[in-house]
């Protein structure tokens, strides 16, 4: 059992994500709102591409962190400030009414005078609470990592175009190194990490990548024939 407090939950009838007060997503439960648990590590953050170990992980002590529901809505909205860096970043998380999906969309803005080139990561480890072998891998006609395991699978897409991932051989260590060799791979394991581009940002701009976090189906449904 995870012994994480829950600082704001969203969600609907059938999914629920459970969200510290750094913006972590330390659960999520789906089909059912408490059964079972899929999440076992999220973390998210940026660096600068071609330099090595520039990771600065949002939920890291170098941000101010500012978290609240916008007003009359379940929707939370996690607002990350680090003046040394010079960036802000805006994180809303929300699961959709009529579809199990959980989306974190991320805005970010250059508070420097100065322009500056980064992409955004993501690190993710999946559970279940079942005991069978969890696996990943990467899908090149998505581009995204697909977290899978008994009957269900999560899949980990952004809107940007994903510029490099890794699945094996320590994935977190090469998110902290801000250098991923991902090639063909699936891995069995659980975790994986992966970046997308968001280019170079002017002084005092924004950008914005939408952040499609989880879309579970039992994959007995995906893989059911269509009848003919």
């Amino acid at each position: 059992m995870k012994t994480y407090f829950n600082d704001a939950v969203i969600g609907n009838s059938g999914m629920l994500g459970c969200i510290d007060r750094k913006g972590e997503l330390v659960r999520l439960f789906w089909p059912h709102i408490d059964y079972p648990q899929h999440i076992d590590v999220f973390k998210m953050g940026i660096y600068t591409p071609g330099v090595s170990y520039s990771t600065k992980w949002l939920h890291s002590e170098e941000w101010e962190i500012n978290q609240q529901y916008i007003k009359d809505t379940n929707v939370l909205k996690t607002m990350f400030r680090n003046v040394k860096a010079g960036f802000n970043v805006t994180c809303i998380d929300f699961v959709l009414i009529d579809d199990d999906i959980l989306i974190r969309s991320i805005e970010i803005e250059n508070i420097s005078p100065h322009e500056k080139t980064i992409n955004f990561l993501a690190y993710s480890s999946l559970i279940t609470n079942n005991t069978d072998l969890r696996s990943t891998l990467f899908d090149f006609n998505s581009d995204c990592i697909v977290h899978y395991r008994h009957n269900y699978y999560i899949a980990v897409a952004g809107s940007s175009r994903v510029v490099g991932f890794q699945i094996t051989d320590d994935p977190y260590n090469a998110a902290q190194r801000s250098d991923f060799y991902g090639g063909n791979d699936v891995g069995m394991t659980g975790s994986a990490v992966q970046a997308w581009e968001l280019g170079t940002f002017r002084p005092f701009e924004k950008n914005a990548l939408i952040y499609i976090y989880a879309v579970p189906i039992p994959l007995r449904k995906a893989l059911k024939k269509p009848k003919k």
